[in-house]
């Protein structure tokens, strides 16, 4: 015990330390798998690029009804009225945190 401390402030006090030391391991080890999830992203960064490039340039060359099911099985509903256009749907994205790389 601490001179000229009370017993319980003592053991009050190294709760609070406690407590707070979990508190700053429980951010460490966030911002530790945020930092590797940021790492890898840029690494793939470039093989993405790609791959949309590569998409793009398949994409043109289906015809109408491959285009079809493509849209279809992604939930995504295109209505024609005349002049009109209307597209619904979603395209599910999963949980994750989001990276953006300067070019």
């Amino acid at each position: 015990m601490l001179k000229g401390f009370p017993e319980e402030t003592v053991v009050s006090e190294n709760k609070r330390i406690n407590q707070k030391r979990s508190t700053l391991q429980a951010q460490k080890a966030e911002l530790e798998m945020q930092v590797k999830a940021s790492q890898e992203a840029v690494v793939s960064l470039p093989k993405l690029e790609h791959f949309v490039e590569l998409m793009r340039e398949r994409l043109t060359a289906l015809d109408f009804e491959t285009k079809r099911m493509v849209l279809d099985m992604l939930g995504i509903k295109v209505w024609l009225d005349g002049h009109n256009v209307e597209i619904t749907g979603t395209i599910p994205i999963p949980e994750c945190d989001i990276v953006t790389a300067q070019s």
